[in-house]
């Protein structure tokens, strides 16, 4: 298995990749790729590949917010089959180094208090659960 940054050409294979692994929209998440890049933590962007065919991937982008010198993770997903084997810990400690390298003091994230695994994860690599966010969906 090997890491490496994330390139322009590559994000279309990795919109349809998550589309399939996370039942979601392949033209929202290109889209939503493309911003990434645009925005992106320079170094923190980054695929995971076997056989040089992509098999998981993470975005580390800027925070828009007015909080300085902050960062967040983005889009980090692993295909089914690959996943629980440490790939995802390989992901966000990189992408984390290269954010920390870059000056970034503060890197946040979104994760659904229902998923065990990735819960997990994120807390084994010092997150804490910080506020609540509430959102009403049409």
């Amino acid at each position: 298995m090997k890491i490496r940054l994330i390139v322009r050409r590559d994000l279309r294979e990795l919109a349809k990749l998550y589309a399939k692994t996370l039942s979601k929209s392949e033209k929202r998440a290109f889209d939503a790729f493309k911003f990434f890049m645009d925005n992106g933590v320079p170094g923190a962007s980054l695929v995971a590949e076997e056989n040089g065919k992509p098999i998981g991937a993470v975005f580390g982008v800027r925070e828009t917010t007015f909080v300085p010198n902050a960062a967040r993770i983005q889009s980090l997903f692993i295909i089914r089959g690959w996943r629980n084997k440490g790939i995802g810990k390989q992901l966000m400690k990189r992408c984390v180094a290269a954010m920390k390298k870059r000056g970034v003091k503060s890197i946040s994230l979104l994760v659904d208090r229902k998923n065990s695994v990735a819960n997990r994860l994120y807390k084994g690599l010092g997150f804490k659960y910080y506020r609540t966010m509430l959102i009403r969906e049409y």
